[in-house]
């Protein structure tokens, strides 16, 4: 009899588990579209600002202009990162999840195309450079 009581207790907080994680990934779906059209906007103000913040470091090369465009571009850089990693945790615990019994890991997303996570911040800084050298090689 006890051997029966257990696997019902086992049966019932599986039950709960999985009710729990069905919540979880309706959350995360939610959060994703809620937030994913102003992600999308912020990455690219942000890579918009790092190309012309670069432009302007170089066109005013004097010192007080040169602190100021470094602690501007540092602020940028800590913005970015701060964007990226909610999504690199998300993925990283669901990729946890996914690796034991899912189909598909978590993810947050900018504007439905881009996954956001340590891969999109390094991204956005290759972009943002490259424009960077773009716009200088036009000057």
């Amino acid at each position: 009899m006890e051997k029966n009581s257990s696997a019902g207790n086992d049966y019932s907080e599986l039950m709960t588990c999985l009710k729990k994680h069905q919540l979880a990934l309706e959350h995360a779906q939610t959060l994703d579209s809620m937030f994913t059209q102003a992600t999308l906007i912020l990455l690219s103000l942000n890579m918009v600002v790092l190309s012309v913040i670069g432009i302007q470091f170089v066109n005013n090369l004097t010192q007080g202009e040169i602190i100021k465009y470094v602690f501007v571009t540092y602020g940028v850089f800590i913005h970015l990162i701060y964007m990226c990693i909610p999504g690199q945790l998300l993925i990283d615990r669901s990729g946890e999840v996914f690796d034991k019994a899912s189909l598909a890991p978590c993810t947050l997303t900018a504007g439905k195309m881009f996954v956001m996570s340590t891969t999109m911040c390094s991204s956005v800084m290759r972009t943002a450079m490259s424009y960077f050298t773009a716009f200088l090689s036009i000057r």
